[in-house]
């Protein structure tokens, strides 16, 4: 880069970004040019006409032509502010949304709502990890703020969670694998369908069963005696009894499509 100084680095970046199409350029020049610099923002205000160094402005550079291409500033900077609290993330993680914060506020008026002597224990799918230990974790809705009390790995890719009606119990489907190439060593030929027990503040592993391909929601009947899987490769519902200790698989329902949503009333 030509430019070498702080605010000659900031208002080159911002047009660039800016011709890339990309609409918060300022505020994204701002914060590739203090990641790469590792400066702060009141550091980046102070010393307007501070000089870059070469390995500086070579990682401005590699930062700008990533962001250039519309990859999100998160994935650059390896980190993601999310609901007060700072994250780590990469590209094997996934990139907390702003709708995801309403998602919380929501959560937390109903919990406000509820009466003292009900529960305010809920069980949230936290969603993919790094790597292949991803985890369902137990998230205390009364505190202020919300905070987690517990986490579990519950195996590769859970898409899908729902307590069972006396909330006793969650059902948790995961892909284990099966949406891998064949050739990963982490593939395997079904996904999993487990159920949690949910006691004060712990989760804990209780039963398992094999399911079909891409299986994502569950649901409980209202006895919370079966467990239903949507599977939308083999386009049907799996069945499970339940008896408070394991899963038995029962007659799969078959639908028309491949079902990717499921709730009872």
């Amino acid at each position: 880069m030509p430019h070498e100084t702080v605010a000659a680095t900031l208002a080159m970046l911002k047009d660039r970004l800016r011709n890339a199409g990309i609409a918060s350029a300022q505020l994204d020049a701002r914060l590739i040019v203090q990641h790469a610099c590792r400066l702060s923002h009141e550091q980046l205000i102070a010393d307007p006409l501070r000089a870059l160094t070469e390995t500086e402005r070579q990682s401005v550079e590699r930062l700008a032509r990533r962001r250039a291409a519309h990859e999100p500033v998160s994935r650059l900077l390896g980190e993601r502010e999310f609901y007060g609290r700072m994250f780590q993330i990469d590209r094997s993680t996934l990139d907390p949304r702003p709708d995801t914060e309403t998602l919380v506020e929501t959560a937390l008026s109903i919990s406000r709502m509820q009466n003292s002597s009900e529960s305010g224990w809920r069980v949230a799918d936290i969603g993919t990890g790094s790597g292949d230990a991803d985890t369902v974790s137990l998230i205390d809705l009364e505190a202020r703020p919300a905070r987690v009390v517990h986490t579990l790995t519950v195996g590769q890719t859970p898409e899908g969670i729902t307590l069972s009606p006396d909330g006793a119990y969650a059902a948790v489907s995961v892909m284990n694998g099966s949406n891998k190439p064949k050739a990963s060593p982490f593939f395997n030929d079904y996904g999993l369908v487990k159920v949690l027990s949910v006691k004060g503040k712990e989760l804990a592993p209780l039963t398992e069963a094999k399911v079909g391909h891409w299986c994502q929601g569950s649901a409980w009947s209202r006895d919370a005696k079966m467990v239903f899987v949507q599977c939308a490769v083999e386009r049907e519902i799996q069945v499970f009894t339940f008896d408070g200790k394991a899963l038995k698989a029962a007659a799969p329902i078959k639908v028309n499509g491949g079902p990717s949503g499921i709730r009872t009333n």
